[in-house]
């Protein structure tokens, strides 16, 4: 994980301890993760640079580096670290992302797709 998913899965974490979500919910499919971000770590987005721009190489870059850039990185390792098998969404829209992130919670949970 890169530095912006280490902090949102440990604030995830702490978040789902204090509201007191049972293990059974965290893992059931009736609990998603939708966490907006505009993009991935910014110090693994520097890395990744600094690798593919000398040659121009994309191949030179590893999944793993590719992974900690990505704008789904926090959705992705939080619901990995947490179990979580609803439904995984990252809204990437600037300075929206997590306004959408919101919206598209309450939309499940209204539409009954999801509980938590």
């Amino acid at each position: 994980m890169g530095r912006l998913s280490v902090f949102a899965a440990l604030a995830a974490k702490q978040a789902a301890e204090e509201s007191k979500i049972e293990e059974g919910l965290l893992k059931s499919r009736r609990l998603g993760c939708i966490m907006g971000s505009t993009m991935g770590s910014a110090e693994a987005m520097n890395e990744a640079f600094e690798i593919m721009l000398p040659n121009h190489d994309l191949s030179q870059l590893s999944s793993m580096g590719f992974f900690k850039c990505v704008s789904h990185t926090a959705a992705m390792n939080v619901a990995q670290a947490l179990g979580v098998r609803g439904y995984v969404m990252a809204p990437s829209a600037a300075c929206a992302s997590s306004l959408q992130a919101l919206g598209l919670g309450y939309e499940l949970i209204r539409s009954g797709r999801q509980d938590v």
